[in-house]
């Protein structure tokens, strides 16, 4: 269930902005240690050196850091991003298969938002004559200085335009919300022409000579003005292959010819609860008191929290993979080290064997039966009694076995790309240095 939105209120709305924040410095950290990953020489980074483990170490604390935060979560919501263990949906996205699945379309928009929206921006009518004169050629045109050439923003209620969008998702919604669309745009239409008064009004009084001020004549009794556009022809809505099925005469086919426009306005009230009722069960409503200036806000940091996820996906991918193969050989072989310090202290313990004075002997190991003599053969494979003896007791010491996150090669991540907005996410070429502030 989708909830990370849902619990955003204006009361915390700045702990998501302080949280987006620390993803992002954690991002250049993250780069920062791939950067030095590349200055070193292979020898000193192989299996199981003490470099590739720092560097381990360090991806690691920086990746849960990225993880655990509020903003991270909200993220990969909005992108529709989702991780499976054994077919089961995690709770988290690993933040490394979402580097390695993430595309430019991967967008962070809020539900309220789709791409033919551009925010419900009217452009001043010089601008606006612009796209005007030539759709073909300004289908590419981008309006550089939005407040200066933008006249205003139409604001509706984002629970509305969730709906809306929600309905756009299913096929059959989808396509009642079209047919709906239309005949309204259609009902409209055949209405009379913008600016043409229908009547004149009864209540005209004459013009009296005598006075020598001007009269403020209502627009109800001026003379009609020309629409500034004519009356656009759209035909007749016209009702084809009706099922008269279950109607006995030629009344009730006549009630049910007359009702079909009624139906449609019903249908697509039915839709339109239907899709309320899938978003209340997402969770996804949000705080109306949170003015639409701090979404922007927000959804620009999450924004370029995604531009650093697709320049370390352009960039540094076929390292990341190198590296992931070399921590993966690193934990599988301190797996295997792990497993036989393990067998040995269930086989010291089965057998009475106390190391705290003296380790045991070579003999006294391959006298212990059963078990014993291929225990001494491990331990030999290893390196030796007296390395292994250092080891063992540090092992002991520690008294863990740890698993250290892997960088995963081959991702298990769905993105819901449904419901983009116009652009994309972007290539950083000054990762470390842009935006220190963001």
């Amino acid at each position: 269930m989708r909830s990370a939105l849902k619990k955003i209120t204006a009361e915390n709305f700045d702990e998501y902005l302080i949280s987006i924040n620390r993803c992002i410095k954690d991002i250049k950290t993250i780069r920062f240690v791939i950067e030095t990953f590349k200055s070193f020489s292979r020898e000193s980074v192989s299996t199981g050196s003490a470099n590739i483990k720092d560097i381990q170490d360090q991806l690691e604390d920086n990746s849960i850091s990225i993880e655990q935060e509020k903003s991270y979560t909200l993220f990969c919501e909005l992108i529709g991003a989702e991780y499976y263990i054994d077919e089961k949906v995690s709770e988290t996205v690993p933040l490394f298969p979402l580097i390695h699945a993430i595309l430019p379309q991967h967008v962070p928009i809020f539900p309220w938002q789709s791409p033919e929206q551009n925010d419900f921006l009217i452009y001043k009518k010089s601008t606006e004559n612009i796209y005007l004169e030539n759709l073909e050629k300004t289908k590419s045109l981008t309006v550089r200085d939005l407040g200066r050439e933008k006249l205003c923003r139409f604001e509706f209620d984002k629970e509305f335009l969730s709906i809306i969008n929600q309905m756009k998702k299913f096929p059959r919604s989808r396509e009642i919300l079209s047919l709906y669309q239309t005949y309204l745009i259609h009902k409209e239409l055949n209405k009379r022409p913008r600016n043409t008064p229908t009547k004149k009004s009864s209540t005209k009084k004459p013009f009296n000579k005598l006075k020598k001020h001007e009269y403020v004549i209502p627009m109800a009794i001026k003379e009609p003005i020309k629409p500034i556009n004519p009356k656009p022809y759209v035909g007749s809505i016209n009702h084809k292959d009706i099922n008269y099925e279950g109607c006995h005469s030629e009344v009730e086919k006549k009630a049910l010819e007359n009702n079909l426009n009624k139906e449609a306005e019903n249908l697509f009230l039915d839709y339109f609860y239907a899709a309320k009722k899938s978003l209340i069960g997402e969770n996804i409503f949000c705080d109306k008191r949170i003015e639409n200036y701090r979404w922007q806000e927000l959804q620009a940091k999450l924004k370029f929290f995604g531009d650093q996820l697709l320049t370390l996906n352009k960039t540094y991918l076929p390292i990341l993979l190198e590296l992931n193969n070399i921590i993966k050989s690193s934990n599988d072989a301190e797996r295997e080290i792990n497993k036989l310090f393990s067998d040995v202290k269930s086989f010291f313990d089965l057998n009475n064997i106390l190391i705290d004075k003296k380790f045991p002997t070579a003999r006294n190991i391959s006298s212990k039966k059963p078990g014993g003599p291929g225990i001494l053969k491990r331990i030999t494979a290893y390196g030796g009694l007296s390395i292994f003896e250092k080891d063992y007791k540090s092992f002991l010491k520690n008294n863990k076995n740890p698993e250290k996150a892997q960088i995963q090669s081959i991702s298990q991540l769905n993105t819901d790309g449904d419901s983009t907005p116009k652009g994309a996410l972007e290539k950083v070429d000054y990762l470390l240095e842009k935006n220190d502030d963001a």
